[in-house]
């Protein structure tokens, strides 16, 4: 069972769709007939806010666990990371506690080392594998909810609507075919990040991240439990221990072959 547990976290980490970052010119567009919307300027401020989340945030380690749900099968892992802007390395743990998978990216390849056959993979970053794995996350937006930042997609208009829950308000980014691109909730009374809904370019739906149980971490917002899913499959990263800006050595996140 093990050898495929691990097969699905790599796929998981090594999948790389297109993440493209905030567009520096969010241009306004009329509302529609079904959206009431808050005036541009501020919805350009909610934005604004949201780039700036941990932008002190360099380096950072955790430790805690993974956990997957598919339709008839169910999988926990202990895992430890240590991550930089684009760069990020994740060790799996076996039963007997010592390391069992190295999987590593100094933000050009990609590096899979198995400790029970000495197996070593090598790839380049960017491949894209949706079909394998239900869930097509990019691996930039795996870093980005590592640190506790949200990944913000390149947009043509953007929208502020109040109100979509009892509790909730939400920012919509759309494309240049008013398409939406993504929506970030927000909680009314402290402006922090309640979730997250990417789409593919045709306005599907490819996840959505639930962000909970945040904590303070020096003084930075970390969320401690995130769920990720969409409508086949359920990933759930669990922080059970977390530490910022910390010593990082480049070499972390190069792997090679024994």
């Amino acid at each position: 069972m093990m050898p495929r547990i691990i097969f699905y976290l790599f796929l998981f980490v090594i999948l790389c769709s297109s993440c493209h970052r905030i567009h520096k010119h969010s241009v306004p567009a009329p509302p529609s007939v079904s959206d009431v919307f808050q005036p541009q300027e501020e919805a350009e401020q909610l934005l604004l806010s949201l780039k700036n989340i941990n932008s002190e945030l360099k380096t950072f380690k955790g430790m805690g666990s993974i956990k997957i749900w598919e339709t008839k099968r169910h999988y926990s892992l202990r895992t430890a990371w240590v991550g930089t802007d684009k760069k990020l390395r994740i060790e799996i743990f076996g039963a007997s506690g010592l390391p069992a998978e190295s999987i590593a990216s100094d933000g050009n390849s990609l590096y899979f080392f198995s400790h029970y056959n000495k197996r070593f993979h090598k790839t380049k970053l960017g491949k894209r594998i949706e079909k394998i794995l239900p869930i097509p996350i990019s691996f930039n937006d795996i870093i980005s909810i590592l640190n506790g930042r949200v990944p913000v997609y390149h947009h043509t208009y953007i929208f502020f609507k109040k109100n979509v829950s009892p509790v909730e308000n939400v920012l919509i980014l759309k494309n240049n075919r008013h398409n939406v691109i993504e929506k970030i909730f927000v909680d009314k009374s402290t402006t922090t990040v309640t979730k997250i809904e990417i789409y593919n370019k045709n306005g599907s739906m490819e996840y959505r991240a639930v962000f909970n149980n945040f904590h303070e971490i020096q003084t930075f917002k970390i969320p401690l439990n995130v769920e990720i899913e969409n409508n086949n499959t359920i990933i759930q990263i669990i922080t059970d221990k977390y530490w910022a800006n910390v010593s990082v050595s480049p070499s972390t996140f190069v792997l090679t072959a024994p």
